[in-house]
């Protein structure tokens, strides 16, 4: 009889342990940062931003393209503050195209983590 109260009271200390270890290391959740694309950050023409034919983006300079607002079919997206160097949850659909992306981590992969080079400047002369 003993020796099921010490396996029980054994068991029970070992339980406990590993629940307030486990309790410790769980991961905290981060709240996603929301804002809507402000169109005065944004430096990038028209013309720039374009989708090719291909619908691919060149995510050097694509990154600072305002967001495609308008569309047919349009997501809850990320999208890419150069002003402020992060990525942002819209708050208003967005549609496929540069500077739009599904997840947080693409976004970042994309733009933040490269920090996008400045176009190169065309110059007339020598």
């Amino acid at each position: 009889m003993r020796r099921f109260i010490c396996l029980t009271l054994l068991a029970f200390i070992a339980g406990a342990v590993l629940f307030v270890g486990a309790a410790h290391t769980r991961r905290r959740v981060r709240r996603v940062p929301e804002s809507t694309p402000d169109p005065e950050e944004y430096d990038d023409t028209a013309e720039d931003c374009r989708l090719p034919e291909h619908q691919n983006c060149s995510y050097r300079w694509g990154c600072n393209c305002m967001p495609p607002l308008l569309g047919y079919m349009r997501h809850r997206r990320f999208f890419y503050s150069p002003r402020n160097n992060t990525c942002y949850l819209s708050l208003i659909n967005l549609q496929d195209g540069c500077n739009s992306f599904v997840t947080r981590k693409d976004c970042w992969n994309s733009c933040v983590r490269r920090k996008p080079k400045p176009k190169p400047t065309k110059y007339m002369g020598i």
